[in-house]
């Protein structure tokens, strides 16, 4: 029986949540899904993703939740009194709809993992994708043998910074 009031995530909202769980893996992170069989396990407002990714700065971990929302996604007044309970605990919480708001949290916070190309692109550091070397996660969109971007829904076909530098 589908839980009252929940409803089973979208295509899309999954397709997010898999291409964000890779790209955190491959910088070394462990990530916890707060989902279970599509339907979502946890408390109302748990965010989708709870994130431990070793600093490149520092030698604490960076503990961080992530809510991945497909493009026109809305948070839930659940999911803003979590992110408000976060805010006031000094915990990044993220709401994410691509790579692209993970890799720009990644660098405003200074984690040492994203650095800014001259272009104004956004890419994974050699050092993280160092830290995540031979963790699994399969390809990235814009990697070799990465899903076709036909196959993907437009907001993770190849996007730039989810690749390291040359």
């Amino acid at each position: 029986m589908k839980p009252r009031g929940r409803r089973k995530p979208g295509r899309v909202e999954v397709a997010v949540v898999d291409v964000i769980v890779r790209l955190l893996t491959r910088m070394g992170a462990s990530v916890y899904r707060a989902q279970q069989y599509g339907w979502a396990a946890s408390d109302p407002g748990q965010p989708d993703l709870t994130v431990f990714l070793p600093s490149l700065v520092t030698e604490a971990d960076i503990h961080l939740y992530v809510e991945c929302k497909a493009p026109l996604g809305v948070v839930s007044k659940h999911q803003d009194g979590f992110r408000k309970h976060c805010d006031r605990a000094g915990i990044p919480y993220v709401v994410a709809r691509s790579t692209e708001d993970v890799l720009d949290w990644l660098h405003d916070y200074g984690t040492g993992h994203v650095r800014r190309l001259p272009d104004g692109t956004l890419a994974v550091t050699q050092a993280a994708l160092r830290v995540g070397a031979g963790r699994p996660g399969g390809p990235l969109p814009g990697e070799r043998n990465a899903p076709r971007p036909e196959a993907l829904p437009a907001t993770l076909a190849p996007q730039h910074g989810t690749q390291g530098p040359p």
